[in-house]
């Protein structure tokens, strides 16, 4: 139709004689062609605006404010879906269109159903897979506990997004509350080796009371009824020692608590989140171009549109300045580790002939294990954005003859080679003696060694799925798939004796069981001190429990140092090959 109004057009002003513009021709000429209209309209109001320099700019882009809304990859996906829908709601609840409760409560109530099937389907390919106890009632509570769980993690992570109103605050408090509530949650760190004080954090973390729901509905079965022969510890069945061993409660109808007070965490951070909607505003608009005016509080700016007859106000709130760290929870993290020091003697003494249990091991295991792979996480998670981008600039370069893709691979690896070399140290400065490890050279120098190359290859593994992939966002999806299996293999999860056997071979493909290895081997590893085991008649010395138990041995570490290495360079030349011979780039 529009094709035959301009040909009309063009007959009669052939007719008339008359000469219009060359370029207001074009334009309505170009803009007639189907398919066109969008592009060109768009092109020409930035050139009126005098935007056309903008054109190719990426609103939001990483290298600038951090890392843009709907790009990075989610810590979440109740985070990410909360925060994208934000600046909506905003803007309706301001022309009073849309309270905060009517937001929130179709978020809540659509995700029941897919909660529970969610919960139903993990519950039936695991239960009985694993081997939990066969009972139909068991299967249901765990059920039930599992449902609980899922829906206090979608309204806790709700409630973190709409304090954090943007994609790079909600995420850093997202990874924040997960690394308290699984320190906190009497899996790493014991109940009974917390300090008094600290308790409280015991029991305002929710996955306590999952964790302890869970163990509850297995260990406190009939087939867990053999009767206790160990003395020192008070308990009737061998399933009752089990718990009390680890400080998880022994009394079946803190099951029903344990149940309840995940749905009342539940209500309570739904209630939180419809607060923080109602009385926390936007932080502040991505905008293109930005204007400083003398007024720093707010200004009011009046924009008129092509036909310059309508007008919006917009009124602009002070622009937060600063800058986000990607470790910053990290250095939290340090504090809290200092939190579960049992007293007399300073720090985490697991290297003291004071401490001579199985849980203070196991301790140190945890803590070791939730220090490294957070913030390793961290950095191969933070690293992703800024390589996309600057892969974009370097097809630019080297289309123009600029740039060679090895030396920008090497050149690349190296300045993160430097950071996280400084990193580390600072990391290794602070928690080498808040940790309590022994005062030798050597040992400080293997803990180095290991934390450095460790948070290397996590670095490197980051960009290498970025160099293999489109962009950053199916990178982040490849990349969190494969922490899942590092996370299930690195052997404190399940320890490599105890891995079947036809798995085993991906305990020695997953680079944080070697770090985790090299870790605990190189300071407790040369202990003789004499370790005591629930259920056991006879204490065992602590190498001697370490090799039996997860498999480390001593006289190994020369090995796991130079498989260190060679992680860092198997991912190096895969992330050059990635930048040399594919090409992602868009035309």
């Amino acid at each position: 139709m529009r094709y035959e109004i301009l040909k009309e057009l063009s007959k009669r002003e052939k007719e008339a004689g008359i000469k219009p513009d060359p370029e207001i021709d074009a334009f309505m000429k170009a803009t007639a062609m189907a398919g066109q209209e969008t592009s060109l309209i768009t092109d020409y109001i930035l050139k009126v605006l005098g935007l056309e320099i903008c054109a190719d700019t990426l609103v939001g882009d990483e290298m600038r404010r951090g890392i843009s809304g709907g790009e990075k990859k989610r810590l979440t996906t109740e985070v990410a879906l909360t925060v994208l829908r934000l600046p909506v709601f905003y803007k309706q609840r301001d022309f009073l269109f849309y309270p905060p409760w009517a937001f929130s409560l179709p978020i809540w109530v659509q995700r029941v159903p897919l909660s529970f099937i969610e919960s139903g389907i993990w519950v039936i390919l695991t239960y009985y897979t694993i081997g939990f106890a066969p009972s139909a009632s068991r299967f249901f509570r765990q059920f039930l506990a599992y449902f609980a769980i899922h829906q206090m993690a979608l309204s806790l992570f709700r409630f973190l997004a709409a304090v954090g109103r943007t994609q790079v605050i909600a995420n850093t408090l997202g990874t924040f509350a997960l690394l308290m509530v699984f320190l906190l949650g009497g899996f790493i760190v014991a109940k009974d080796d917390i300090e008094p004080w600290m308790l409280w954090g015991y029991y305002v973390s929710p996955m306590m009371y999952g964790q302890n729901a869970i163990v509850m509905n297995e260990f406190l079965d009939k087939r867990w009824n053999i009767p206790n022969k160990d003395t020192r510890i008070d308990a009737r069945t061998v399933g009752q020692v089990l718990l009390k061993s680890r400080g998880f409660f022994t009394e079946d109808y803190w099951f029903w608590i344990c149940v309840a007070v995940l749905f009342g965490f539940s209500f309570l951070f739904n209630i939180l989140f419809i607060a923080a909607l109602t009385y926390l505003n936007p932080l502040g608009d991505s905008k293109a171009v930005i204007v400083v005016e003398k007024d720093e509080n707010k200004k009011d700016k009046e924009l008129s549109n092509l036909q310059q007859k309508d007008q919006a106000k917009i009124v602009d709130q002070p622009t937060s300045k600063g800058m986000v760290l990607p470790f910053q929870p990290l250095s939290l993290a340090f504090n809290h580790i200092n939190y579960y020091v049992d007293m007399p003697s300073p720090g985490f003494d697991i290297c003291s002939v004071n401490r001579s249990k199985q849980q203070d091991v196991l301790n140190f295991f945890g803590a070791m294990y939730s220090a490294v792979f957070f913030l390793g996480a961290v950095n191969a998670n933070s690293v992703q954005a800024v390589v996309a981008t600057e892969r974009t600039v370097f097809y630019r370069e080297r289309a123009a003859g600029m740039y060679s893709a090895l030396p920008y691979a090497f050149a690349q690896v190296a300045i993160e080679i430097i950071y996280t070399s400084i990193q580390a140290l600072i990391y290794v400065l602070i928690l080498y003696p808040m940790v309590g490890y022994e005062w030798n050279a050597g040992k400080f120098l293997w803990f180095y060694y290991y934390v450095t190359t460790s948070y290397v290859y996590f670095t490197l593994y980051g960009m290498m799925v970025v160099a293999l992939t489109p962009g950053h966002q199916i990178a982040a999806i490849v990349m969190s798939f494969f922490l899942n299996f590092w996370n299930i293999f690195s052997g404190f999860l399940i320890p490599r004796p105890q891995i079947p056997i036809w798995w085993r071979w991906y305990y020695w493909a997953t680079p944080v069981a070697w770090t985790l290895y090299g870790i605990v081997t190189s300071q407790v590893g040369d202990k003789n001190t004499l370790l005591e085991i629930p259920g056991s008649s006879s204490n065992i010395q602590v190498k001697t429990y370490l090799k039996e138990m997860f498999g480390f041995e001593y006289d190994f570490l020369p090995i796991v140092a130079l498989v260190h290495i060679g992680w860092c360079l198997l991912f190096f030349f895969v992330f050059a090959y990635g930048i040399k011979f594919l090409n992602f780039q868009r035309r």
